[in-house]
């Protein structure tokens, strides 16, 4: 909600992340040299008893867990290679000769590759050229090899390069990224899995089930995924009806739980996270998301990201008795009760009929959103565990459900009642950024019921800081001041921490490490 007022401007703060003049230097002229292996000194965190690892480990940890291992030796094999550029440059060709163009029915987010189709062979000439090219690149590469036989590739110490073999077969620790970016942690396993299940499986928001009936649970929910889109399919498009159709004849695992250390609470805690990459409610709650995208505009508080705050900051002048908050939601995803969420969807599917697109087919839609969230069955090691409260934790769905179910909230009871009060009001999934302009009279009074407002919906709770001159939000330092100031918001436990630059990554990648860190 965006209106106008006069005199006192907001003004946001950012500068972005610098390096200083002798890193710059010394990347520009930086001559990669694999018989000088690069260590680093990252910081990370011992949960376990350091004697525990091989001698060695803290020098190859402090690599960073995104650091890419290079062999020893050149490639002797670039078959892949040349089939992989040898399908593109026919693709290419097929798609002129059929004179094809960007299809009406191409939709990336729900796009998934045919693996079975090849495309035919390319004019005569291009693949005599695409031959040759292969014979004159092997030539190369064999040459290469020759010459560099005796050149150690490894951009790993002697001792590093046996490490990780040996980090992969020790069962009795376990290696994780921590929350908040502050590096790796090595963990005793036991005291993980123990901790895994004190904190989160063991609680009231999850059942254990048993191997048979998850496997049954996941073949139930495939039947009645599928025969949902076959009895609704006349409502889909083209494009996603290929989606369901190559995404259900591919092989799909399980969601895997893991835990990441939060290292910055005391005692230390596991955030709890959901991989369902391959998975079967995967493939369904991403066609949910892609069918989301098309509601997130009519909600009145949406913004898409910080740059957005910055555009809105130049339309408005703000009065000098104004204060600025920024409320922050309580594990926003497993607090929401999900039958008042699917509610919620519901009466906002209702409220913006008039604005959502045609072929937006809400039966189909709000059926799919409740199996998902009622059927996140995962596996934990050798364990088996049914999700039974909040949002499905690691679907693609969960933010955009998240954004939507709370927003029909503000849509229909914040901003109704409180709205002249608030000059700025925008949110982004669990944070919310407002300008609040006080009353002579009763404002105490109003703020509070402001914040009641706030967390009187589906059990969700909101962290509500005392209105001030200033605040952060998406990582933005905002202050109500007269002089335009630019900076973003830095963490205290920030360790800036950067992929080495002897890391086995791509060229261009290595030339964006410090110009992005």
């Amino acid at each position: 909600m965006l209106r106008q007022k006069t005199n006192k401007p907001i003004v946001i703060t950012y500068h972005g992340y610098a390096c200083n003049e002798y890193i710059h230097s010394a990347f520009n002229h930086m001559v990669f040299k694999p018989s000088q292996p690069y260590q680093c000194q990252t910081t990370f965190k011992w949960l376990c008893k350091e004697n525990s690892l091989p001698i060695g480990s803290k020098a190859l940890l402090g690599l960073n867990l995104k650091f890419c291992l290079s062999a020893n030796t050149l490639p002797n094999d670039i078959k892949q290679t040349m089939l992989r550029m040898a399908r593109s440059i026919r693709i290419r060709y097929f798609l002129l000769d059929n004179k094809t163009t960007t299809s009406s029915t191409y939709e990336k987010q729900i796009y998934v590759k045919n693996t079975n189709w090849h495309p035919p062979p390319a004019p005569i000439a291009i693949e005599d050229k695409i031959t040759n090219f292969e014979k004159a690149l092997i030539r190369q590469q064999q040459a290469l090899i020759i010459k560099n036989k005796k050149l150690k590739l490894s951009n790993l110490t002697p001792i590093q390069a046996n490490i990780p073999r040996q980090l992969k077969h020790n069962k009795n620790i376990i290696i994780k990224p921590l929350d908040k970016n502050l590096g790796p942690a090595v963990m005793d396993t036991t005291s993980y899995v123990k901790q895994v299940l004190k904190e989160h499986l063991l609680s009231k928001d999850y059942r254990q089930l048993t191997k048979e009936e998850a496997q049954n649970s996941m073949e139930l929910l495939k039947v009645t995924l599928k025969t949902a889109i076959e009895n609704n399919s006349s409502h889909l498009s083209e494009s996603e009806l290929t989606y369901f159709k190559q995404s259900l004849a591919c092989r799909f695992r399980l969601p895997i739980f893991y835990g990441l250390p939060k290292v910055h609470k005391n005692p230390f805690s596991l955030w709890p996270v959901v991989s369902t990459t391959n998975s079967l409610l995967a493939i369904f709650s991403t066609w949910l998301d892609y069918k989301m995208k098309a509601l997130l505009p009519y909600v009145q508080s949406y913004i898409k990201n910080s740059m957005s705050v910055i555009q809105d900051r130049k339309q408005l002048q703000i009065p000098d008795n104004a204060l600025l908050f920024s409320p922050d939601a309580v594990s926003m995803y497993t607090n929401i009760d999900t039958q008042q969420a699917i509610l919620s969807m519901r009466s906002f599917i209702h409220d913006n009929t008039k604005n959502i697109p045609n072929d937006f087919h809400t039966t189909l839609f709000l059926q799919l959103l409740e199996i998902i969230m009622t059927n996140n069955v995962f596996s934990f090691d050798d364990t088996f565990w049914l999700q039974l409260s909040g949002t499905a934790m690691g679907t693609p769905a969960a933010c955009s459900y998240a954004t939507i179910t709370y927003r029909q909230h503000e849509n229909s009871q914040i901003l109704p009642k409180f709205g002249q009060r608030l000059l700025y009001y925008k949110s982004y999934t669990d944070d919310i950024f407002g300008v609040w302009i006080p009353s002579e009279t009763d404002d105490n009074t109003v703020w509070e019921q402001f914040k009641t407002e706030l967390n009187n919906w589906a059990g969700l709770h909101w962290k509500i800081e005392d209105r001030s001159n200033k605040t952060v939000f998406l990582d933005l330092n905002i202050q109500l001041i007269k002089t335009k100031i630019t900076s973003t918001f830095q963490k205290d436990l920030n360790l800036y921490l950067y992929i080495p630059l002897l890391s086995a990554h791509s060229l261009s990648e290595r030339t964006n490490f410090w110009q992005n860190a």
